[in-house]
């Protein structure tokens, strides 16, 4: 009893001076935060929330200043775009305009300590609210109070200004569920809710720009915006429904560009489902099926984009060694990787003081997962994701070599070996993505056909696609003696894209004449865009299905093909013939083993070292770049 006794005294000292430490940074806001203990001090739990929330303020900080009203015209004026009849693209563009018009991202924004603005009106109806949909909702009733508070009861998301009232605007507009879903079943409440409101929100690339200070209200009001803006909007809605949401995220990809954010939420066994911001109907997924590779439902790529660390904004303060991160992040790599890997480093000399992981993310490396020094040489990385490489780097001037840690957590060193050598085949500078796979896909049952009318109404078709097109040139070679004046490539079931088609005669020549086609989508896709050599510029067919582009070879060609060349829709990361490519290798730095000006849609490079890291840059053009390595002649990307 006595043990308890010191304990408890223990606790209230260390809590007295947590308080004491919000209260004389909030200033002359102070008496605000005061009334709040106040007004709850006849009730112990309330009590409780409210110390939990006050005393964790000073971690938490606010936009704040006069420039926030642009915010608030700018997003007014989008509200008024989606009342009417326009396009999603339309849209865009006319978010595009204002923002530039309007001066969006030359706002010079401030952060201000929320204890220093917050309101004791403001924090009472956020405690009253957040304790109504916790106590009267049967699905969330089995969350315990520490769940509840790091989860249900915090005030806001991230940095975004204060909103108030976005608790009883969230509740009325969902309050239906209340009587409309299995009442015990919290994953339901949490699927139907993400779905409602990522069904209702656009991804907008050119208000990336634009930081967290967006509000509740503005969000819902605009519904353009980035993912942060989006997954901060769903977990408004999901904590005023009793739903324990978070908001998760990799800062960096380990075998991808930028990072990414989403929710996760936890059930009353502590089992943990994520959902992303932009969903369908199947949004919902648990842990299990991502936790291999540390991603989200539905974010389909053929190179899976790898967590090197996964970090979930929390609201209390956590103890942790990761000095760049602020003290309310907590680092959750291991609710997402069923194994994380821990692993130690000998750098070899005592000169350095920091060391830290980077991963290749944009074209260079960068720091990430910072280490924990066991001795003078000796430096221990913790809870990192799998297969992907990473390169240690310091505050000095060593410069290391890349390691790979692979799916079973060995460790593998990339020291380049410039002995034993090898004859490699590149095609590509980035990997192959899900996008780009559906894309070619869709060109599947296309059909080139020739005719002797210029409305097709008489045809034969002389090839259909049945295989998957390559994301470069395809060759069709034909068997067929027919000769036609007119000839065309048509897609019966997809919207029609090209970006290179070209027709050749039996002496196989190139055939020139007058291009033809369907009505285009706009000017920018008209039909000179399959003959300009760019692989970037497309035909695209105005109607959904049956567009068609092709060629209109005169009254008096007699002819027949021999073959079609065919450059289906695309990325441009495949080799192009007369561009200047690059081959680097790793070695304590990237070094140039060979330039190659391209004759072919593949570059064949000897004499290429074994074990390293390699990057295939193209000199002439574009900017995507990827890091892989060769494995038994393959490319693979990292």
């Amino acid at each position: 009893m006595l043990l308890f006794s010191l304990l408890l005294t223990d606790c209230q000292n260390k809590r007295s001076e947590r308080l004491n430490n919000v209260l004389e940074l909030a200033g002359t806001n102070k008496n605000e935060l005061l009334r709040v203990l106040d007004y709850f001090n006849d009730d112990s739990l309330k009590y409780a929330a409210a110390m939990f929330l006050i005393e964790n303020m000073d971690s938490h900080y606010s936009y704040y200043g006069p420039d926030l009203d642009k915010y608030d015209s700018y997003y007014e004026k989008l509200s008024n775009v989606w009342r009417e009849k326009l396009t999603l693209s339309e849209r865009n563009q006319i978010a595009k305009d204002l923002a530039d018009s309007m001066g969006i991202f030359e706002i010079d924004l401030a952060l201000k300590p929320d204890c220093q603005i917050i309101t004791a009106d403001f924090l009472i109806e956020n405690i009253e609210f957040a304790f109504l949909s916790w106590e009267n909702f049967s699905w969330s009733k089995k969350i315990d109070f520490n769940l509840f508070c790091e989860t249900i009861l915090p005030y806001k998301v991230l940095n975004e200004p204060i909103d108030k009232s976005w608790r009883r605007l969230a509740m009325q507009e969902f309050g239906w569920l209340k009587d409309s879903l299995n009442k015990e079943d919290l994953v339901s409440v949490a699927n139907t809710i993400v779905y409602k409101t990522g069904s209702s929100i656009h991804y907008n690339a050119h208000l990336f720009g634009i930081p967290n200070a967006v509000s509740f209200r503005n969000i819902n009001l605009g519904r353009l915006g980035k993912c942060d803006h989006f997954v901060t909007r769903t977990i408004y809605y999901l904590r005023a429904m009793g739903v324990p949401a978070s908001f998760d995220y990799v800062p960096l990809w380990g075998t991808g560009d930028k990072g990414h954010s989403w929710i996760s939420i936890k059930d009353e066994y502590g089992k943990l489902y994520a959902f992303d911001a932009f969903v369908n109907s199947d949004a919902i997924v648990n842990s299990d099926s991502i936790g291999f590779y540390g991603q989200i439902p539905k974010f389909k790529i053929s190179q899976p984009r790898r967590a090197p660390k996964i970090y979930r904004f929390g609201y209390s303060i956590k103890q942790h060694r990761n000095i760049s991160l602020p003290n309310n992040i907590v680092d959750v790599t291991n609710e997402y990787w069923p194994f994380p890997v821990d692993v130690t480093f000998d750098i070899e000399t005592s000169s350095v003081k920091n060391v830290r992981l980077a991963v290749f993310n944009e074209r260079s490396w960068k720091g990430l997962v910072e280490g924990t020094p066991l001795n003078e040489s000796l430096w221990r990385f913790e809870n990192i994701g799998k297969n992907i490489v990473y390169l240690p780097e310091s505050m000095s001037t060593e410069i290391y070599n890349p390691f790979i840690i692979q799916n079973d957590g060995i460790v593998r060193n990339l020291n380049p070996d410039t002995i034993n050598r090898q004859c490699i085949t590149l095609t590509r500078k980035w990997p192959y993505t899900y996008r780009q796979q559906s894309a070619q896909e869709k060109m599947l049952g296309g059909m080139f056909q020739g005719s002797n009318h210029a409305d097709f109404r008489t045809f034969r078709t002389i090839y259909t696609i049945f295989d998957r097109p390559e994301p470069r040139t395809n060759t069709y070679i034909l068997d067929d003696s027919h000769s036609y004046r007119f000839y065309r490539f048509i897609l019966p079931d997809e919207t029609c894209k090209v970006a290179e088609i070209k027709f050749y005669g039996s002496n196989g020549k190139l055939l020139i004449g007058s291009l033809i086609s369907s009505e285009h989508k706009s000017e920018k896709f008209n039909k000179n865009m399959v003959t300009d050599g760019n692989v970037l510029s497309y035909f695209v067919s105005e109607a959904d299905s049956n567009g068609w582009v092709g060629i209109d070879l005169g009254s008096g060609f007699t002819d027949h093909l021999s073959k079609i060349e065919f450059y289906p829709p695309n990325d441009g990361n495949s080799i192009e013939i007369g561009d200047q490519y690059n081959l680097l290798y790793w070695n304590k730095g990237w070094q140039s083993l060979e330039q190659q000006i391209a004759s072919k849609e593949y570059l064949v490079f000897d004499r290429v070292p074994t074990n390293a890291l390699f990057i295939l840059k193209n000199d002439t053009k574009g900017k995507q770049e990827r890091i892989f390595t060769i494995e038994n002649g393959k490319q693979i990307w990292w």
